[in-house]
C-alpha cells in the first residue's frame, strides 16, 4: 500500500480488542534464544560483574505503549537459560490487548542474572508484540468482511517462525512457512517460464482465480507489511534491590 491508514498508527487503539486462538511455539524457539543469548552476552556480561554476586532485586516490566502482548515464551526461555532459578510472573496473558503504562511481568532473582537476561528477553518482546499489533490493527480493521489476511516471507532472518507464530497471534494467518510449502507465481516466475500458462502447468495446480477481484471482494490480502515494515513496542524494566 502507497500509505499508512489511520487505524495502522500505534497511536490509535484498533477497532476491537478480540483475542484469537494461540498458536503453538515453533519448533525452533530454543535455537533462536540460544542464538539471542550468544549473540548479546558472548563470553560472559562484564557489566553485570560489577554487581555483589549475591545480591538479589525485583524488576518489573512495563508496556509503555498501547499493544498486543506476545512472545512469553520467548522470554521465559532467556530467563531459564540465563538462571533457572529466576522467579517470572506474568500479569497479563500473550495475545491480549494492553493500554500503555500496564505492568506486564514481575521477576524476582539474582540481579546479575536479571540485568544479563533483560535485553534478549526484551528484544523478542519489543519485536513480536509489534508483528502481533500491526496484525491485530489490520485483521480488526477487515472483521467485518470475509477477507483472509495472510502474512508473506518478508521477514527477520532467523526469527520467520517466530514472527508468524506473532501473525497468528494477532489474528492473520500464515500463508507459507519457505519455497518449500506452497506455489506463488509472480511476475519473475511468469517471465523465466515463458506464460502464465506455463508457470501454472508446471505447478500442476489451477490458478485461474488468482488475479480474478470477486465483486463481493476479495478472499485473501497478503501484506508484506505485517512482518516486514516493524515498529518494536516499547517496553521499560524496573529496578529494585531486596
Amino acid at each position: 500500500m502507497s500509505e499508512t491508514p489511520a487505524w495502522h498508527k500505534t497511536t490509535l487503539a484498533p477497532p476491537s480488542t478480540a483475542t484469537y486462538p494461540l498458536p503453538p511455539p515453533p519448533p525452533d524457539l530454543q535455537q533462536q534464544v540460544r542464538h539471542a543469548l550468544t549473540e548479546d552476552i558472548g563470553s560472559g556480561d562484564v557489566t553485570a560483574q560489577l554487581i555483589p554476586e549475591h545480591r538479589q532485586a525485583t524488576a518489573h516490566l512495563r508496556l509503555r505503549e498501547p499493544a498486543v502482548l506476545c512472545g512469553q515464551a520467548w522470554a521465559n526461555a532467556v530467563f531459564a537459560a540465563v538462571d533457572p532459578n529466576l522467579s517470572v510472573h506474568w500479569l497479563c496473558a500473550e495475545g491480549d490487548w494492553l493500554e500503555a503504562d500496564c505492568t506486564v511481568l514481575e521477576l524476582h532473582g539474582n540481579a546479575r542474572s536479571i540485568l544479563t537476561a533483560e535485553r534478549s528477553a526484551i528484544n523478542f518482546l519489543q519485536t513480536l508484540s509489534g508483528t502481533a499489533t500491526t496484525t491485530r490493527r489490520w485483521a480488526s480493521h477487515l472483521a467485518s468482511t470475509s477477507t483472509q489476511l495472510l502474512d508473506t516471507r518478508k521477514t527477520i532472518p532467523g526469527l520467520r517462525t517466530a514472527q508468524k507464530y506473532a501473525v497468528a497471534v494477532g489474528g492473520g494467518k500464515n500463508h507459507r512457512q519457505g519455497l518449500f510449502d506452497a506455489f506463488l507465481i509472480k511476475e519473475n516466475h511468469i517471465i523465466a517460464a515463458g506464460s502464465l500458462r506455463a508457470a501454472i502447468t508446471a505447478a500442476q495446480e489451477p490458478e485461474s482465480d488468482l488475479l480474478r477481484i470477486a465483486q463481493t471482494g476479495v478472499d485473501f490480502i497478503s501484506v508484506g507489511a505485517l512482518t516486514k515494515n516493524l515498529q518494536s513496542i516499547d517496553f521499560s524494566l524496573r529496578f529494585s534491590l531486596r
